[in-house]
Protein backbone atom coordinates (compact mmCIF):
# COMPACT_ATOMS: atom_id res chain seq x y z
CA UNK A 1 0.00 0.00 0.00
CA UNK A 2 1.33 3.44 -0.96
CA UNK A 3 0.14 6.24 1.36
CA UNK A 4 0.67 9.81 0.06
CA UNK A 5 0.94 12.63 2.58
CA UNK A 6 -1.40 14.87 0.54
CA UNK A 7 -3.40 14.53 -2.68
CA UNK A 8 -0.93 13.40 -5.37
CA UNK A 9 -0.89 14.79 -8.91
CA UNK A 10 1.40 12.08 -10.31
CA UNK A 11 2.93 8.75 -9.35
CA UNK A 12 6.10 7.12 -10.62
CA UNK A 13 7.20 3.52 -10.19
CA UNK A 14 10.88 2.68 -10.57
CA UNK A 15 12.01 -0.93 -10.69
CA UNK A 16 14.72 -3.34 -11.74
CA UNK A 17 13.30 -6.59 -13.07
CA UNK A 18 15.18 -9.81 -13.52
CA UNK A 19 15.58 -12.55 -16.13
CA UNK A 20 12.19 -14.04 -16.97
CA UNK A 21 10.35 -11.22 -15.19
CA UNK A 22 8.44 -9.84 -18.15
CA UNK A 23 5.85 -7.39 -16.84
CA UNK A 24 2.38 -7.25 -18.39
CA UNK A 25 1.37 -4.13 -16.50
CA UNK A 26 1.34 -2.07 -13.30
CA UNK A 27 -1.66 -0.44 -11.63
CA UNK A 28 -2.00 2.17 -8.88
CA UNK A 29 -5.33 1.93 -7.13
CA UNK A 30 -6.58 -0.16 -10.05
CA UNK A 31 -5.58 2.44 -12.68
CA UNK A 32 -2.98 1.36 -15.26
CA UNK A 33 0.42 3.02 -15.43
CA UNK A 34 2.37 3.60 -18.66
CA UNK A 35 5.91 2.36 -19.26
CA UNK A 36 7.94 5.45 -20.17
CA UNK A 37 11.56 4.30 -20.23
CA UNK A 38 13.50 1.03 -20.27
CA UNK A 39 17.25 0.88 -19.75
CA UNK A 40 19.68 -1.28 -21.66
CA UNK A 41 19.30 -4.97 -20.90
CA UNK A 42 22.38 -6.19 -19.03
CA UNK A 43 24.06 -9.54 -19.60
CA UNK A 44 21.76 -11.56 -17.35
CA UNK A 45 18.58 -10.08 -18.89
CA UNK A 46 17.76 -7.50 -16.21
CA UNK A 47 16.50 -3.99 -17.03
CA UNK A 48 15.75 -0.71 -15.25
CA UNK A 49 12.23 0.58 -15.90
CA UNK A 50 10.30 3.81 -15.27
CA UNK A 51 6.47 3.76 -15.15
CA UNK A 52 4.11 6.64 -14.45
CA UNK A 53 0.55 7.90 -14.08
CA UNK A 54 -0.82 11.46 -14.04
CA UNK A 55 -3.70 12.44 -11.75
CA UNK A 56 -3.76 9.17 -9.75
CA UNK A 57 -6.49 8.27 -7.24
CA UNK A 58 -6.25 10.08 -3.90
CA UNK A 59 -5.57 8.35 -0.61
CA UNK A 60 -3.72 5.14 0.19
CA UNK A 61 -3.55 2.90 -2.87
CA UNK A 62 -2.18 -0.52 -3.74
CA UNK A 63 0.56 -0.81 -6.36
CA UNK A 64 0.05 -4.08 -8.28
CA UNK A 65 2.57 -5.56 -10.71
CA UNK A 66 1.34 -8.26 -13.09
CA UNK A 67 3.94 -10.63 -14.52
CA UNK A 68 3.67 -12.51 -17.79
CA UNK A 69 4.73 -15.71 -16.03
CA UNK A 70 5.21 -17.21 -12.60
CA UNK A 71 8.61 -17.53 -11.01
CA UNK A 72 9.41 -13.86 -11.78
CA UNK A 73 10.82 -11.27 -9.37
CA UNK A 74 12.01 -7.67 -9.18
CA UNK A 75 12.89 -4.92 -6.74
CA UNK A 76 11.40 -1.44 -6.89
CA UNK A 77 9.21 1.22 -5.33
CA UNK A 78 6.71 4.02 -5.90
CA UNK A 79 6.86 7.78 -5.44
CA UNK A 80 4.17 10.47 -5.58
CA UNK A 81 4.40 14.26 -6.06
CA UNK A 82 2.07 17.24 -5.90
CA UNK A 83 2.19 20.32 -8.14
CA UNK A 84 2.87 18.35 -11.29
CA UNK A 85 0.84 18.42 -14.50
CA UNK A 86 -2.33 16.33 -14.20
CA UNK A 87 -2.30 15.26 -17.86
CA UNK A 88 1.35 14.60 -18.70
CA UNK A 89 3.48 12.65 -16.22
CA UNK A 90 7.01 13.36 -17.44
CA UNK A 91 8.27 16.29 -19.49
CA UNK A 92 11.30 14.26 -20.59
CA UNK A 93 12.70 10.76 -20.04
CA UNK A 94 15.90 8.95 -20.95
CA UNK A 95 17.37 5.48 -20.52
CA UNK A 96 20.57 3.63 -21.27
CA UNK A 97 23.28 1.41 -19.91
CA UNK A 98 26.95 0.58 -19.94
CA UNK A 99 29.75 -1.22 -18.13
CA UNK A 100 31.76 0.91 -15.72
CA UNK A 101 31.96 2.05 -12.11
CA UNK A 102 30.10 5.33 -12.79
CA UNK A 103 26.56 4.85 -14.15
CA UNK A 104 24.87 8.09 -15.24
CA UNK A 105 22.04 9.42 -17.38
CA UNK A 106 21.07 12.93 -18.50
CA UNK A 107 17.50 14.21 -18.78
CA UNK A 108 16.73 17.22 -20.99
CA UNK A 109 15.21 19.64 -18.46
CA UNK A 110 14.75 23.38 -19.07
CA UNK A 111 13.28 24.60 -15.76
CA UNK A 112 14.26 24.35 -12.10
CA UNK A 113 10.75 23.56 -10.84
CA UNK A 114 10.58 19.90 -11.82
CA UNK A 115 11.75 16.77 -10.02
CA UNK A 116 13.86 14.08 -11.71
CA UNK A 117 13.68 10.47 -10.54
CA UNK A 118 15.80 7.55 -11.68
CA UNK A 119 16.55 3.88 -11.09
CA UNK A 120 19.84 2.05 -11.67
CA UNK A 121 20.79 -1.60 -11.32
CA UNK A 122 23.63 -3.98 -12.12
CA UNK A 123 24.02 -7.73 -12.54
CA UNK A 124 27.11 -8.20 -10.38
CA UNK A 125 25.67 -7.46 -6.92
CA UNK A 126 27.86 -4.34 -6.77
CA UNK A 127 26.88 -1.51 -4.42
CA UNK A 128 25.19 1.62 -5.83
CA UNK A 129 25.80 5.06 -4.24
CA UNK A 130 23.88 8.09 -5.52
CA UNK A 131 25.49 11.39 -6.52
CA UNK A 132 25.85 14.15 -3.96
CA UNK A 133 22.90 16.21 -5.26
CA UNK A 134 20.52 13.24 -5.28
CA UNK A 135 18.21 12.00 -2.52
CA UNK A 136 18.01 8.23 -2.14
CA UNK A 137 14.38 7.11 -2.49
CA UNK A 138 14.79 3.37 -2.11
CA UNK A 139 17.60 0.87 -1.91
CA UNK A 140 20.19 -0.12 -2.44
CA UNK A 141 18.44 -3.49 -2.49
CA UNK A 142 20.08 -6.78 -3.35
CA UNK A 143 18.75 -9.91 -5.02
CA UNK A 144 20.69 -12.88 -6.43
CA UNK A 145 23.57 -11.41 -8.51
CA UNK A 146 21.79 -8.04 -8.78
CA UNK A 147 21.59 -4.75 -6.92
CA UNK A 148 19.46 -1.66 -7.60
CA UNK A 149 18.51 1.72 -6.15
CA UNK A 150 16.40 4.81 -6.96
CA UNK A 151 16.93 8.52 -6.30
CA UNK A 152 15.61 11.99 -7.09
CA UNK A 153 16.90 15.54 -7.43
CA UNK A 154 15.51 18.93 -8.51
CA UNK A 155 15.76 19.62 -12.22
CA UNK A 156 18.26 22.01 -13.77
CA UNK A 157 17.55 24.76 -16.28
CA UNK A 158 20.09 23.35 -18.73
CA UNK A 159 19.65 19.61 -18.20
CA UNK A 160 19.88 17.26 -15.24
CA UNK A 161 22.38 14.44 -14.83
CA UNK A 162 21.75 11.54 -12.46
CA UNK A 163 25.02 9.87 -11.44
CA UNK A 164 26.05 6.89 -9.34
CA UNK A 165 29.21 5.22 -8.06
CA UNK A 166 29.24 1.47 -8.45
CA UNK A 167 31.45 -0.47 -6.04
CA UNK A 168 33.21 -3.72 -6.81
CA UNK A 169 34.72 -2.72 -10.14
CA UNK A 170 33.28 -2.20 -13.60
CA UNK A 171 30.09 -4.16 -14.23
CA UNK A 172 27.14 -3.96 -16.65
CA UNK A 173 24.41 -1.54 -15.50
CA UNK A 174 21.00 -0.37 -16.68
CA UNK A 175 19.43 3.02 -15.89
CA UNK A 176 16.19 4.92 -16.59
CA UNK A 177 15.11 8.43 -15.55
CA UNK A 178 12.37 11.00 -16.05
CA UNK A 179 11.40 14.52 -14.96
CA UNK A 180 7.92 15.04 -13.52
CA UNK A 181 6.31 17.77 -15.65
CA UNK A 182 5.46 20.76 -13.50
CA UNK A 183 1.96 22.28 -13.64
CA UNK A 184 1.69 25.60 -15.48
CA UNK A 185 0.93 27.58 -12.31
CA UNK A 186 3.79 26.00 -10.38
CA UNK A 187 6.19 26.59 -13.27
CA UNK A 188 5.77 30.36 -12.89
CA UNK A 189 5.76 30.48 -9.09
CA UNK A 190 9.20 28.92 -8.62
CA UNK A 191 10.28 26.25 -6.15
CA UNK A 192 10.67 22.54 -6.62
CA UNK A 193 7.93 19.93 -6.56
CA UNK A 194 7.58 18.74 -2.95
CA UNK A 195 7.88 15.05 -2.33
CA UNK A 196 4.64 13.52 -1.09
CA UNK A 197 4.94 9.82 -0.35
CA UNK A 198 7.48 7.10 -0.95
CA UNK A 199 6.43 3.48 -1.31
CA UNK A 200 7.62 0.82 1.09
CA UNK A 201 10.72 -0.65 -0.49
CA UNK A 202 11.85 -4.13 0.33
CA UNK A 203 13.73 -6.85 -1.43
CA UNK A 204 11.07 -8.66 -3.44
CA UNK A 205 11.17 -12.24 -4.63
CA UNK A 206 8.13 -13.57 -6.50
CA UNK A 207 7.95 -17.33 -6.97
CA UNK A 208 5.27 -19.55 -8.55
CA UNK A 209 2.84 -19.28 -5.64
CA UNK A 210 4.42 -16.94 -3.15
CA UNK A 211 6.46 -13.75 -2.95
CA UNK A 212 8.68 -12.93 -0.01
CA UNK A 213 8.54 -9.25 0.95
CA UNK A 214 10.86 -9.54 3.93
CA UNK A 215 11.94 -12.24 6.37
CA UNK A 216 8.89 -11.34 8.49
CA UNK A 217 6.26 -10.80 5.78
CA UNK A 218 4.82 -13.15 3.21
CA UNK A 219 2.20 -12.53 0.56
CA UNK A 220 0.47 -15.11 -1.60
CA UNK A 221 0.80 -14.50 -5.31
CA UNK A 222 -2.48 -14.99 -7.19
CA UNK A 223 -2.63 -15.16 -10.98
CA UNK A 224 0.94 -13.91 -11.21
CA UNK A 225 0.11 -10.61 -9.49
CA UNK A 226 2.55 -9.19 -6.97
CA UNK A 227 1.32 -6.48 -4.59
CA UNK A 228 3.94 -4.02 -3.37
CA UNK A 229 3.25 -2.77 0.17
CA UNK A 230 3.85 0.84 1.20
CA UNK A 231 4.30 3.22 4.09
CA UNK A 232 3.83 6.89 4.92
CA UNK A 233 6.88 8.98 4.09
CA UNK A 234 8.92 10.27 6.99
Amino acid sequence: MHTPVETPTAVGVTLFNYPGAAINGITYGGVSLTLFATGTTVANGSTAQLWGLANPPAGAQTVTVTFANTGAFFIGGSITVTGSDTTTVFSNTNAGGGSSTTPSISVATTVTTELVIDVVGNDQNDSETQGGSQTLRWGPLTAPNNEAASSSQPSGASGTTMSWTQGGGAAPWSIAAGSFKVAAAAATSGGNLPMMGVGHHKRIFAMPHQCLISPRKRLVQIRNKLIVPGRRAA
